[in-house]
C-alpha cells in the first residue's frame, strides 16, 4: 500500500508491506549487531519505507525503507546500505525539482542512523532479534541532512512489530501526526 499525505509544509509518502522502485546504484554496507535480549519473537516481517519533503527548511529531503525479518535469536542485525558519492539520480514524485536527487544513503549518515536505532532499542522492551536491513534510501545533494533521516527513521520505528496492521493509519492523517512532527522538530 502506497499513501502520500499533503500537509502545509511537508510531503509525506509511504510504503507499507512494499518498498519504493529505485534503478541499481552502486552501494556499500554497514553491519552492527545489538543485544536485544529477547529470545523469542512475536514480531512479523515488515517492509516500510518514508519519503519526506520539507517545503521550507534546508535539511528538507529524504527517503529511507526498511525491510525486518525477526528471528528466535537474541541478536538484532541492523545492514545499512550507503553510498561513498552520488551517481545515480532518483526521480522523486514529492518534489517539482529532481536535479540534486539521488538513490542512497550518503556515508555521512550512517552514525546517526545507528544512534537513533541504539537509542529506539533502549526505550523499547522485548523487541525481538533479527535482521534489520535499511536498503532503500534516497537523498538530495543540496537539501539532506543526518537530523532529516534520523527523524524519518524515528518515524520509521513508530510503527509496532507485533502486530499485522502496521500502525493506526488515521494517526497518519491527522492533527497528531503535525504534532508528533513538531516534536521532533520538524515545524510546519
Amino acid at each position: 500500500m502506497i499513501e502520500r499525505i499533503e500537509l502545509k509544509n511537508a510531503s509525506i509518502k509511504y510504503w507499507i508491506e512494499e518498498l519504493p522502485f529505485l534503478p541499481e546504484y552502486p552501494y556499500e554496507v554497514d553491519t552492527s549487531f545489538f543485544n536485544v535480549g529477547n529470545e523469542e519473537t512475536d514480531c512479523k516481517t515488515i517492509k516500510f519505507a518514508i519519503e519526506l519533503y520539507l517545503h521550507k527548511n534546508s535539511g528538507n529531503y529524504g527517503l529511507l525503507g526498511f525491510e525486518y525479518t525477526p528471528n528466535e535469536g537474541g541478536c538484532l542485525e541492523l545492514i545499512i546500505h550507503y553510498v561513498k558519492e552520488n551517481s545515480v539520480q532518483y526521480e522523486s514524485q514529492l518534489t517539482q525539482y529532481n536535479d540534486y536527487k539521488y538513490c542512497g544513503l550518503p556515508e555521512e549518515n550512517i552514525k546517526i542512523i545507528k544512534d537513533t536505532f541504539a537509542k529506539f532499542l533502549s526505550q523499547k522492551e522485548g523487541f525481538s532479534g533479527g535482521m534489520f536491513k535499511i536498503n532503500v534510501s534516497a537523498n538530495c545533494e543540496v537539501g539532506s541532512s543526518p537530523l532529516l533521516y534520523s527523524i524519518i527513521l524515528e518515524m520509521l520505528l513508530k510503527i509496532d512489530f507485533r502486530y499485522d496492521t502496521i500502525f493506526d493509519f488515521a494517526f497518519w492523517k491527522s492533527q497528531h501526526f503535525a504534532i508528533y512532527l513538531e516534536e521532533l522538530g520538524i515545524k510546519l
